[in-house]
């Protein structure tokens, strides 16, 4: 499916036969780009959430789940007169069995939800790994800076043994007493 004609001109310069085309197969390039199954998609499969994104999926399970959830709180919730005065599909049990279905549509968000909270624990945990590691790295090159400064430092005293090192010590504190 090419993205371009999924424009404002679909509807003017588009055939029906080819607008019910785009409808029918968009569904499926959709999921087939999202799974990364075609040839010109080149990120990895998975869902991919902004933090608006999941900000709209808060706020539709939080309007969901307070949907009336009885037919006496549907009447209450519509106040319009009889459970049938609506019409077809437009009776109190026809929006009791919507809103019931959105709100166990809104329900399968929650444990999407609980994932997404895990991988942020998960993401700030490895964080504070890398900073620990990346002090330890800090603290080894000070190290071996400091070693570097040592071997020079027994080199200009021609000091080879630690007996020599041990003599060095002593004279130098017999000399600040």
């Amino acid at each position: 499916m090419n993205p371009d004609i999924a424009t404002e001109r679909t509807s003017t310069e588009l055939s029906f036969d080819e607008i019910a085309h785009i409808a029918r197969t968009a569904p499926k390039e959709l999921i087939s780009a999202s799974v990364a199954e075609r040839d010109d998609v080149s990120r990895a499969p998975g869902l991919i959430l902004t933090k608006e994104d999941i900000i709209n999926l808060k706020t539709y399970e939080a309007t969901a789940l307070a949907l009336p959830s009885t037919l006496e709180d549907v009447k209450n919730y519509l106040e319009f007169g009889n459970a049938n005065d609506g019409g077809p599909g437009l009776a109190h049990k026809d929006f009791l069995n919507t809103f019931t279905k959105t709100r166990e549509h809104a329900l399968r968000w929650a444990p999407l939800n609980d994932e997404i909270r895990l991988t942020s624990t998960k993401l700030k945990l490895f964080s504070n790994y890398m900073i620990i590691y990346g002090e330890s790295i800090t603290d080894l090159n000070t190290g071996i800076k400091n070693s570097e400064e040592i071997k020079k430092y027994l080199k200009s005293n021609n000091i080879t043994t630690l007996a020599q090192l041990k003599n060095m010590a002593a004279a130098k504190t017999e000399c600040n007493t």
